[in-house]
């Protein structure tokens, strides 16, 4: 996951050759059986998960402190959906790349009193 999000970094077009992640669950051999994927970030200092339901087929962004994101964050968060739209269309041989991105949906949880 902290792969994607240095290119990410260090991209102005939000676009990728491949992608990398570094945690165990994310391996190819794992990745097949799961139905809930879940991904933490650091962004700029602050970190939260994305979380991915394969059966729903959305992307969800659980963060105590961003609720409703703008500029750069929300930029994030939709490429990260079109990242894991790329990552269901290749665990899924009939599941539909659209190039938008999977649905997301923030997560309703407390915020943190401390931003």
């Amino acid at each position: 996951m902290t792969h994607l999000i240095e290119e990410f970094n260090n991209s102005k077009k939000y676009t990728s050759i491949g992608i990398e992640f570094d945690a165990p669950c994310w391996e190819p051999e794992k990745i097949t059986h799961q139905h809930l994927l879940i991904g933490p970030v650091v962004f700029r200092g602050h970190w939260w998960c994305y979380a991915v339901n394969r059966r729903d087929r959305m992307l969800y962004v659980i963060d105590s402190l961003t609720h409703h994101p703008q500029g750069d964050r929300k930029k994030l968060d939709s490429w990260m959906a079109k990242k894991f739209e790329e990552i269901m269309g290749l665990l899924d041989q009939n599941f539909l790349v659209t190039g938008l991105g999977l649905p997301i949906k923030y997560a309703v949880v407390p915020k943190q009193p401390n931003q």
